[in-house]
């Protein structure tokens, strides 16, 4: 095995959605709380060799996002949304990435570490749940790909 796929392996990651998702590209968003952290990092990281670097990052393509609608515009180059929660909620930036993907039928997955590696988990709703905190403002309703 080449380090790519090593990499992906010891990630315990999800083959029939990889082999689903090759060749995508993706929209990473998740909360400027982990902006520039060793948690992003790995997130990203891991992101960009599952998808083969085709990964738009809001933190490390900053140029793509010079006005606000650049956010949703975003939206006609990707074919899914990958989130990241920060303490068990979404910020109001990704919750709004999540209605305007499910608007445009584009499919949501949540990503989740679990110790030192990371899994998928389809996103079925979300749900605003502080329109004051926009750090914890909504929830995300996922389920297993396993």
């Amino acid at each position: 095995m080449d380090s790519k796929t090593d990499y992906l392996f010891k990630n315990n990651f999800n083959l029939k959605l990889y082999m689903k998702l090759n060749g995508k590209k993706a929209y990473f968003s998740h909360s400027i709380k982990t902006y520039n952290t060793i948690d992003e990092e790995e997130e990203f990281e891991f992101l960009q060799n599952f998808f083969n670097g085709n990964i738009i990052c809001p933190n490390n393509h900053s140029h793509l996002f010079v006005n606000e609608s650049d956010y949703t515009d975003i939206f006609r180059l990707v074919d899914v949304l990958i989130v990241s929660e920060y303490n068990g909620y979404v910020g109001k930036g990704s919750f709004k990435d999540c209605e305007t993907a499910y608007r445009k039928g584009i499919p949501i997955y949540l990503i989740e570490r679990n110790g030192s590696s990371f899994n998928f988990r389809l996103v079925v709703d979300f749900v605003e749940v502080s329109n004051f905190n926009p750090i914890e403002y909504g929830n995300l309703v996922s389920i297993s790909l396993d």
